[in-house]
């Protein structure tokens, strides 16, 4: 931004993007960038359309940058990605400030926000929601987005399925309303199976009628009972759910959990991965409601080097035989 905020600049004003975010690997304190001429900047940064908040406090942004983005009328898309904020009516305030916004984005991003405060504001104009991760914001974020008059259509939705027991009810509505718009599922199973189980799904999967792609993330338990066997009464109930006839892609990504005793006895992991029972996933996927689906891919982390092959194979000559055979399976180890 320095390069741009001199008089001698002779950078033409056609920059599109900026991304504000927080220098790495600095061993000096940093000094939060003040603009030396506002009026100047305002009026080389005319053109940007994409602003990106990436891993920066809110706090720590200087209020005379923050006057210069408040003027940048043109601006598009706008991307909250690792932050907290702990001040996010003023955010928010700067949010509807914006006359041309027509996407916005928040992944990763600690936002508590009471309803009241939210109430009186709203975006200038129809927008929509290229991915939204709504593992840690506050219930009161998804009620705000169903009260604008153009309901935003959300086209990735990541959800932390242990997190989620507070906001049940925002977040089945929620998705009730904007889950027919959804194409790509992002879905971390909890940790803790046994306290998921204490309360209500926080989402009905059945409403993701249109999703094109599945990302599953978890733990693989094995040898576990019975975490194991919650594990895979719940991956059956997902995948039972999901219906969609545009399903074209499916990813699990699991790290492995291997009982104590198991370990004890030194039994191999490839062993124990043949005794798995995959909650049905294999006879649900190769179903009819499956039909379209083009590609699955196991990802799978912490099988040591020498147990990789064995494992590998036996998946594919196993319980996944049926998408080797039609060439649409692929298996990795992280």
């Amino acid at each position: 931004m320095q390069l741009i905020d001199v008089p001698w600049c002779t950078i033409p004003p056609a920059l599109s993007r900026v991304i504000i975010t927080k220098k790495r690997n600095i061993v000096h304190p940093q000094v939060a960038y003040t603009p030396i001429d506002p009026l100047r900047l305002v009026s080389r940064l005319q053109a940007i359309q994409y602003v990106r908040f990436h891993a920066v406090s809110f706090e720590n942004i200087p209020l005379s940058f923050w006057s210069v983005l408040h003027q940048l009328g043109g601006v598009r898309e706008l991307e909250i990605h690792q932050m907290l904020i702990k001040s996010p009516v003023h955010f928010f305030r700067y949010i509807c400030s914006l006359p041309a916004l027509g996407a916005l984005s928040i992944s990763r991003s600690c936002i508590e926000i009471a309803a009241p405060d939210l109430a009186p504001l709203r975006l200038k104009g129809p927008f929509y929601i290229p991915f939204l991760d709504v593992a840690m914001l506050s219930p009161s974020i998804l009620d705000w987005f169903l009260r604008h008059d153009s309901v935003p259509s959300v086209h990735t939705l990541r959800i932390n399925l242990g997190r989620e027991s507070a906001k049940v009810a925002s977040l089945g509505q929620f998705v009730e309303v904007v889950g027919s718009s959804i194409q790509n599922l992002q879905l971390t199973l909890p940790s803790d199976i046994y306290t998921y189980n204490l309360f209500p799904p926080p989402v009905d999967f059945s409403l993701f009628r249109n999703v094109r792609a599945v990302y599953v993330e978890g733990y693989l338990r094995l040898g576990e009972e019975p975490g194991s066997r919650l594990f895979e009464d719940l991956t059956r109930s997902i995948f039972t759910q999901i219906t969609s006839p545009l399903l074209e892609k499916v990813s699990l990504n699991y790290s492995l959990h291997i009982d104590e005793t198991m370990i004890f006895f030194g039994i191999p992991n490839d062993i124990l991965l043949d005794l798995f029972r995959w909650g049905a996933l294999p006879e649900t996927l190769g179903g009819k409601s499956y039909e379209n689906l083009r590609s699955l891919r196991l990802a799978l982390r912490g099988f040591p080097p020498y147990q990789r092959c064995k494992a590998e194979d036996s998946l594919r000559k196993g319980p996944f035989a049926s998408f080797a055979s039609r060439n649409i399976l692929s298996v990795g180890f992280l």
